[in-house]
């Protein structure tokens, strides 16, 4: 995913930004699963090899993370997860 940076003041740190961000990137998860698609966040890539990849601008645009979108396959037998009560995960003060 992109910013572009130029729309922000320029007090706005890179944190700022990657937040921002984040929370359209996750808008855009929830979207695809409404419409039948998995998506994965990944992070752990070179963002300067992405940009030059993609052709982005530097002084425009920062690679904040990378998300893989796809139909699931019908076939594929997923696992069952296990799910831990919430109750035995939290405590409240």
């Amino acid at each position: 995913m992109r910013i572009y940076i130029s729309s922000y003041s320029s007090d706005c740190t890179y944190f700022k930004c990657q937040y921002d961000i984040t929370l359209v990137a996750m808008q855009l998860m929830l979207v695809a699963r409404e419409h039948g698609y998995e998506t994965n966040p990944m992070a752990g890539y070179d963002a300067s090899k992405a940009a030059a990849e993609f052709g982005l601008d530097p002084e425009q645009y920062i690679p904040v993370m990378a998300i893989s979108i796809g139909k699931p396959d019908p076939s594929e037998v997923v696992p069952d997860t296990v799910r831990y009560d919430v109750k035995d995960v939290t405590e409240f003060a």
